[in-house]
């Protein structure tokens, strides 16, 4: 393998793991707007399936997401932290490889 291959396949994972976390994140948001619908509580208590948010001193509740939905948003932060590994790993790839290169240019000349 020469570095010139070394340093594409470093950037080539680093560009995957780039898609992998906007593509989580886009599932995240997703999921997020489909199960978020605030209501304004005007006794200022949640009722039992519902977290309290508060927002400009005003109470809303935000009624719990499902268990799937659940499942699918610790799956995307999952994939986040993968892609947060794969990108930390193709970046010492980058980092070796660009470091071999002046190396070699050291040596040359």
């Amino acid at each position: 393998m020469n570095i010139q291959s070394a340093f594409n396949l470093g950037v080539e994972g680093f560009q995957k793991a780039q898609q992998q976390v906007t593509n989580s994140a886009i599932n995240i948001a997703q999921q997020a707007v489909a199960n978020s619908s605030p209501t304004t509580d005007t006794n200022n208590a949640a009722p039992n399936n519902a977290t309290p948010l508060v927002q400009d001193g005003q109470t809303a509740t935000t009624l719990l997401p499902n268990d799937r939905t659940q499942e699918s948003v610790i799956t995307e932060l999952v994939n986040l932290k993968v892609a947060e590994y794969q990108a930390k790993a193709s970046a010492k790839v980058i980092t070796a490889a660009d470091e071999m290169m002046g190396s070699i240019i050291d040596i040359k000349v």
